[in-house]
C-alpha cells in the first residue's frame, strides 16, 4: 500500500511539473556566479590501494566487522540489497560507478549508529561517497517515532560527499534530533532527492552543509505535520535525552563557543514540498549565503527560535507560490519566528502567486525567545503579485492572516519596541498605493515608513519604474 501510495503522488507531482527532474547542466548560479549544487561527479574506476573490496552478495557488514578500525571500504557496481552497516570510527566507504545501496522499501537504515540516546563514545569522522542510497524505508514512520528514521543516521565529524540519496523515509539524519550532535560533520556535492518526509535533519554546530541539491523531499507530509518538521532541511543545536527513558527532566545540553556556527552556502533548494532551509531552536551565529533557494511549498528560508543568523546574498524566488495555507505558518520567502540578533542583507526576493516577502513573527506563548534586534537590509524585493488578507486588521501573530504579498512584522507585547527593522530594501511592486506591508495592520509604503520603517528605503513600481506614493 505504501509502495502504491508513492507512486500516485509522484505521477501527481511530474503531472503539475514538481518534479525535480533537472540536468547537472541547468544548475542555476548564485549571486556571485558560482554554479550552485553538487558538481559532477567522476568516480573511480578502480578502488583505491589497500581498499577492501565490497560485492553485492558479500556479507557487508561482518567484511566491516573483521577488518581493522578506520579502514576504507570499496562498494564495486552493482546494486547491494537491503545492507545495513553499522560503521567504526574513522572508516571510509566509496563506491565505483553505479555502486548502489538500495533498501527495497522494507530496510530502514544503509548506515546506522545510534543504538541509545546520547552514546558515551560515538561513532565519529566516518567517510561516505560515491554511492546512491535509495528506498530505505521505515514503517510506521515520523507519526509515531520521536524523529524520522534516516537512511544515513550520521555522527560527529562525518564527511558525506558527492553521494545521490534518493526515495527515502528521510535522507540524512545528523545525530537524529534529541539523540545526540553531529557536530563538524560536513555534507556536501550530494543530489538529496524525493525523500518522503525531509531530505536531510541535524542537530549540532559546526555543521557545514554546501553544494547539495535539495529537491522533492517531504511529498508524504500532510498539512499538520508541515507545521513541525519536514522539507528540504532542517537543522537545530538542542539538548538531547540523557537516556532511554526519553523524560524531559533528564535533558542535558552542551557548552558552545562563542565563534560555533553553522554554515548552508551554495545549495540549490527547489521544489521541496515544505521549508526548504528551516532553522529551529538554539542554532547559534548560522551562517546562511549564497544558495538558490526557489518553488518551495513552503518558506525558502525559515529561522526559528535562533540567534545571531546571518542571511546574504541568496536568491530566494517563487516560495510558497501555489500554497493556500492560512497564517504565518503557510510560509514566506523568508520567515523570520521569535528569533533575535539576525541580519539579513543582500539577497534578492522574487514573491508570486500566494508568496510573501521577508516575515517576523513574534508569537507570545514563546516569549523565552524574544523577536528583537532583527535587521532586515539592503535587499532587493520583487512582488510579482497583489497584496490580499483575509482579515482587514491584525495586531497578534497568532490571529493574523498574512495571506500574500507582504513583507514587515507581527507580534504582540514589545515586538515593535524591540529594534527590529527595515531599511535601505529597494521594493518593485504592482499597485503603488497597495498594501504590501504589515506592521501591526496592512500598510501601504507611506504608512510603513510612517511606522518608523525603511527610513532610506526606496520602493517603484514593476517595468515603469516610477516612484511609489
Amino acid at each position: 500500500m505504501l509502495r502504491r501510495c508513492r507512486i500516485a503522488i509522484l505521477l501527481l507531482m511530474v503531472s503539475v511539473g514538481l518534479m525535480p527532474l533537472h540536468a547537472q547542466n541547468e544548475r542555476p548560479e548564485a549571486m556571485d556566479g558560482t554554479v550552485v549544487g553538487p558538481e559532477v561527479y567522476e568516480a573511480p574506476e578502480e578502488c583505491p590501494e589497500d581498499s577492501v573490496l565490497l560485492q553485492p552478495r558479500d556479507s557487508v557488514q561482518r567484511l566491516v566487522e573483521t577488518s581493522p578500525e578506520g579502514s576504507v571500504f570499496c562498494f564495486s557496481t552493482g546494486v547491494f540489497e537491503n545492507v545495513t552497516i553499522v560503521p567504526r570510527s574513522g572508516d571510509t566507504f566509496v563506491g565505483l560507478e553505479g555502486a548502489v545501496l538500495d533498501g527495497g522499501g522494507e530496510t530502514d537504515h544503509a548506515f546506522y549508529i545510534w543504538f541509545n540516546p546520547n552514546p558515551e563514545e560515538s561513532i565519529r569522522d566516518v567517510t561516505i561517497r560515491g554511492l546512491t542510497i535509495q528506498n530505505y524505508i521505515s514503517d510506521p514512520t515520523w507519526r509515531d517515532q520521536i524523529s524520522p528514521l534516516a537512511a544515513v543516521e550520521a555522527g560527529p565529524g562525518w564527511v558525506i560527499e558527492y553521494n545521490t540519496i534518493q526515495d527515502n523515509t528521510t535522507g540524512i539524519s545528523l545525530a537524529r534530533m534529541n539523540w545526540g550532535w553531529g557536530d563538524g560533520a560536513v555534507i556536501r556535492h550530494n543530489r538529496i532527492v524525493n525523500n518522503e518526509y525531509i531530505g536531510i535533519e541535524g542537530n549540532g554546530s559546526n555543521i557545514l552543509f554546501e553544494f547539495n541539491e535539495l529537491a522533492g523531499n517531504g511529498w508524504a507530509l500532510t498539512d499538520e505535520e508541515k507545521y513541525w518538521s519536514g522539507g528540504g532541511a532542517k537543522f537545530t543545536d538542542q539538548s538531547v535525552w540523557a537516556d532511554d527513558t526519553f523524560d524531559a527532566e533528564t535533558l542535558i545540553d552542551v557548552e558552545r563557543a562563542d565563534d560555533d556556527q553553522l554554515i548552508v552556502r551554495y545549495n540549490w533548494v527547489h521544489y521541496n514540498l515544505w521549508n526548504g532551509i528551516w532553522l529551529d531552536l538554539n542554532n547559534r551565529n548560522a551562517i546562511i549565503e549564497l544558495n538558490v533557494i526557489e518553488a518551495n511549498y513552503g518558506s525558502g528560508f525559515m529561522d526559528e527560535l535562533s540567534n545571531g543568523t546571518t542571511v546574504r546574498q541568496n536568491i530566494v524566488r517563487n516560495n510558497r507560490d501555489s500554497n493556500l495555507i492560512d497564517g504565518i505558518w503557510g510560509g514566506a520567502e523568508l520567515l523570520l519566528v521569535n528569533s533575535q540578533n539576525g541580519d539579513v542583507y543582500e539577497n534578492e526576493i522574487i514573491v508570486s502567486g500566494s508568496g510573501r516577502g521577508i516575515i517576523m513573527i513574534f508569537e507570545t506563548y514563546r516569549g523565552e525567545f524574544p523577536s528583537q534586534n532583527y535587521l532586515v537590509r539592503d535587499n532587493v524585493i520583487r512582488f510579482l503579485n497583489e497584496p490580499g488578507f483575509t482579515v482587514a486588521a491584525a495586531s497578534s501573530a497568532s490571529q493574523n492572516d498574512l495571506v500574500q504579498g507582504v513583507t514587515g512584522g507581527a507580534g504582540e507585547g514589545d515586538f515593535y519596541d524591540s529594534n527590529n527593522r527595515y531599511d535601505g530594501n529597494i521594493y518593485y511592486v504592482q499597485n503603488p498605493n497597495a498594501n504590501y506591508w504589515f506592521w501591526g495592520r496592512p500598510l501601504n509604503w507611506a504608512g510603513f515608513r510612517a511606522q518608523g520603517q525603511e527610513p532610506n528605503g526606496e520602493c517603484y513600481v514593476i517595468d515603469t519604474n516610477a516612484p511609489c506614493g
